[in-house]
């Protein structure tokens, strides 16, 4: 059984149509289809495995998908793809220090703001770290 191999422009266009959709929120159904973009592009970067080399991509659609949730209020979802999007930086990071230090902090921010909306008061002492992350 062979495996497609995704081609980097068919998984940029998948991040811009979810990027659009969030972007626009417009209705809940626009921000599915889009997330339903970001899901299909993650999957077949699973499926394929280390055989792509596109950089930082399967990070934004991590991102994307975490912006999506959010905006779905789907408050742990949310924190799933940003912790995701995190490590994934994070790992990059190391190869080349200070590289993706303001994406880094983007989305430390954007896991406070989830732990700020939806946090009962133990959660918000996390949303404060997160803060915190993103301005060290």
């Amino acid at each position: 059984m062979s495996r497609e191999i995704p081609q980097p422009s068919d998984l940029e266009n998948a991040l811009a149509l979810a990027d659009k959709a969030w972007r626009s929120g417009s209705s809940e159904q626009d921000l599915r289809e889009g997330l339903a973009h970001c899901e299909r592009a993650l999957e077949s970067i699973r499926q394929t495995g280390d055989f792509l080399d596109i950089g930082d991509l399967p990070v934004r659609l991590q991102l994307a998908r975490g912006h999506l949730y959010e905006a779905l209020g789907m408050g742990n979802e949310a924190l799933q793809s940003y912790q995701a999007a995190i490590n994934g930086w994070q790992e990059l990071d190391q190869k080349t220090p200070g590289r993706f230090a303001v994406e880094l902090a983007g989305v430390w921010m954007n896991c406070g703001n989830v732990l700020r909306k939806w946090g009962a008061a133990p959660v918000l002492t996390e949303a404060v770290r997160a803060y915190d992350r993103c301005v060290t």
